[in-house]
């Protein structure tokens, strides 16, 4: 697939290099995973894709990400909507394993996940492997 990367995307990313290193690291190293079976999808914020299968839908914030399994409007054609199989369990208990429950990371209503700039850059490493993980 193609990563089509949008202006208005580049330009909040770059606003987290600052307040949030590690979502900015994150970020970039999804952008070039693309030979690993990730891509993205993005207009402002990110449809994060890994093989054929939508994941998580990434809101950048001031400082901050949003993780949700609710893509918006729609996904890419082609693709299956697994992100059932990352939210919330498997992603809550990844977060408890680096003490993040209400620390760095909130969870919102039912599903989505708040993460600060405090976020260890191990995590959005382990959260890729996670992925690749419930994939199969």
């Amino acid at each position: 697939m193609s990563v089509k990367i949008s202006k208005d995307y580049k330009d909040k990313k770059e606003k987290l290099k600052v307040l949030a290193k590690s979502a900015y690291d994150f970020l970039t190293l999804v952008e070039q995973s693309k030979n690993d079976g990730f891509w993205i999808g993005t207009s402002k914020n990110v449809h994060l894709y890994y093989d054929d299968a939508f994941y998580c839908y990434i809101i950048l914030g001031i400082g901050s990400l949003e993780l949700s399994p609710n893509y918006n409007k729609r996904i890419e054609i082609g693709t299956k909507d697994k992100s059932k199989r990352l939210f919330l369990r498997p992603i809550r208990d990844l977060i408890i394993k680096y003490n993040g429950l209400n620390n760095w990371a909130t969870i919102e209503g039912m599903s989505n996940i708040k993460l600060t700039g405090k976020v260890p850059f191990e995590f959005y490493q382990e959260l890729l492997e996670l992925i690749t993980k419930v994939h199969e």
